[in-house]
């Protein structure tokens, strides 16, 4: 299995009671909701299939899932910081879902129809008047809008997406 395979849909933050339930953080709770059977966990680099018992959701980004064969409070805590990911396909999230949802461009690759490759989105900032993208760039930081004006072609299964960013905008940073 291969990371650009799958979808981040969050990190373990903590057990929850003592039977080897552990609590997901996620900022795409409608993606959590979709899965069915399994998710896969990062452990030393490797994505590890884990089968999902029981998930429920506690809040709006926080869920409770209790994962076959994982029984003590000990084995839930080994899993805390354990980033958690779900195959593309099985999510069946179509190019208008990224569209609607750009918090789930997150780890995406972004490339401007001009410059080429500019780098990979770490964070999406809800802001109502302008939402932003955070891309990682080199050593740095940009702040990019993410106005559907700008949106050229979004491609899931690439996990790349292609803009038309304002002359001048990348070298303000």
């Amino acid at each position: 299995m291969h990371k650009e395979d799958c979808f981040r849909i969050g990190t373990i933050v903590k057990p929850h009671g003592v039977r080897g339930e552990i609590i997901l953080d996620s900022n795409t709770p409608e993606v959590v909701e979709n899965i069915k059977e399994s998710v896969f966990l990062e452990i030393e680099g490797l994505l590890v299939p884990f089968f999902i018992d029981e998930l429920k959701a506690l809040s709006s980004q926080r869920f409770r899932i209790k994962f076959l064969w994982i029984e003590t409070e000990q084995k839930a805590r080994d899993m805390v910081g354990c980033a958690v990911y779900s195959l593309n396909e099985e999510l069946g999230l179509e190019e208008e879902d990224f569209a609607q949802s750009p918090k789930l461009l997150v780890d995406f690759t972004v490339h401007d129809i001009h410059l080429g490759e500019i780098g990979v989105v770490k964070e999406f900032i809800e802001n109502p008047s302008n939402p932003l993208l955070v891309v990682e760039h080199g050593k740095k930081e940009l702040l990019l809008p993410i106005h559907p004006h700008f949106v050229v072609k979004i491609q899931p299964k690439l996990k790349s997406i292609t803009l038309n960013l304002p002359e001048g905008l990348v070298d303000l940073f």
